[in-house]
């Protein structure tokens, strides 16, 4: 085992995964494995290299490409293929390690890890290089992602933390439940390292650190089952996530679509998975409508440990090991320019056939809980027709609003169209 300052001074073990400076390489770290510890300040490891540095190799054969038909969510995340090359074996310093690598076989990332897209420090495998340079496919039971030397390595607490933390966002975010002011919260169980692994990361991009404390009162049992209570005063560390460039790091630790959710219902075991559509609801958590990006002054409300603003909080309680992850969105539909600029896609429906602009055929789908855009940009939802008055209700307010069919089917149209 070795001890990485830059990581923490976390303990790595022969086995785990690294980002390491390559020989002096001004291009950026790369992946490697360590194989093997040399003493306190230098181990060997064995390099893992990308797609486009194989052309530097010489005349090598080329691996083929990855297939659509097998491995879609793999192609769809746009993840990183890199290759190890086991005659590259060479010694570094502990110091030029830079962060952590998670590399999976493509099996384990197709199947068991369906949301990785974004995520800068995963890479998925199929090939190696063996000591002559030749190609040789990876077995996938072969592969171990962390470390086996001991039970649960470093690398691999970091990485359950990360995803424990990144479902339960989304299972909060993939809620239909109309969203509620600061009680959108969520609870997990997160060790000090992997919270100083995370606010390290987060803290370095500019997310907003705030330390308050509050008083507990707690009850307790004795061992002659007598009972008390007493108050403490506790403290906090609350790190904000409410600028572009601290969800833009928050997206490059969790994926591509933290601080995003779905309002869809989940398909029930054989269904076809759900496609998104234009006209589908989105949770989403708009931090640009802040205006804080260009703000070189942090005014004193940013501060206060409840906010209306758009964005994610991060609460850590050393006493419990705790962290609260609270959450203040609002609703979008799919059609809508953000989400595609956010998830780098366009959305098309294309189950659905063209519908005519005859109004006619627009109005059938004014029904409640139908949701669209108003002239103003503000996103109403459907409460009920009367006739020819169409009720609805601005999402997030208590306002409420009144179209004729023929507008509300207008402005559908132009959302959906």
């Amino acid at each position: 085992m070795i001890i990485i300052p830059s990581l923490n001074n976390a303990v790595i073990f022969v086995g785990d995964f690294l980002l390491a400076v390559y020989s002096n390489d001004a291009t950026g770290p790369k992946v490697c494995r360590v194989s093997e510890i040399v003493n306190a300040e230098e181990l060997i490891v064995t390099w893992y290299i990308h797609r486009d540095c194989l052309v530097e190799m010489g005349n090598i054969r080329q691996p083929p490409p990855v297939l659509m038909e097998s491995f879609g969510n793999v192609l769809l995340c746009r993840l990183e293929e890199v290759f190890e090359l086991r005659a590259s074996r060479s010694v570094i310093n502990r110091n030029d390690v830079v962060d952590l690598a998670f590399v999976f076989h493509i099996i384990a990332l197709e199947s068991n890890m369906p949301n990785c897209a974004g995520m800068t420090n995963v890479f998925f495998v199929r090939y190696y290089y063996d000591e002559s340079n030749q190609l040789k496919e990876l077995c996938f039971s072969r592969h171990f992602p962390f470390s086996h030397v001991v039970m649960d390595s470093y690398p691999s607490r970091i990485w359950h933390t990360m995803l424990q933390v990144k479902g339960t966002i989304e299972k909060n975010l993939n809620d239909k439940k109309q969203y509620q002011m600061c009680r959108k919260m969520c609870l997990v169980s997160c060790s000090l390292e992997s919270w100083t692994y995370l606010a390290s990361k987060l803290v370095s991009c500019g997310a907003l650190v705030v330390v308050f404390s509050r008083r507990n009162t707690s009850k307790r049992m004795h061992c002659d089952l007598s009972l008390s209570s007493a108050t403490d005063r506790q403290s906090y560390i609350l790190l904000r996530l409410d600028t572009s460039n601290s969800m833009v790091c928050a997206r490059r630790i969790f994926g591509i679509t933290f601080g995003v959710g779905i309002r869809n219902r989940p398909p029930s075991k054989g269904e076809p998975p759900v496609r998104m559509m234009p006209s589908d609801a989105v949770n989403f958590v708009d931090v640009a409508s802040n205006d804080y990006d260009n703000v070189p002054v942090v005014w004193p409300d940013r501060r206060e440990v409840f906010v209306s603003d758009q964005g994610v909080d991060f609460i850590f309680d050393k006493s419990t090991r705790t962290l609260k992850v609270r959450i203040r969105y609002k609703k979008i539909l799919g059609s809508n320019p953000l989400i595609q600029r956010v998830l780098h896609l366009r959305v098309v429906d294309n189950n659905v056939p063209p519908v005519p602009n005859d109004l006619t055929m627009w109005t059938r789908h004014i029904v409640t809980g139908t949701s669209f855009g108003t002239e103003d940009g503000e996103v109403v939802s459907v409460l009920r027709v009367d006739g020819n008055n169409v009720i609805c209700i601005v999402d997030g307010t208590a306002t409420e609003v009144m179209f004729t069919l023929n507008e509300a089917a207008n402005l559908l149209r132009r959302y959906i169209g």
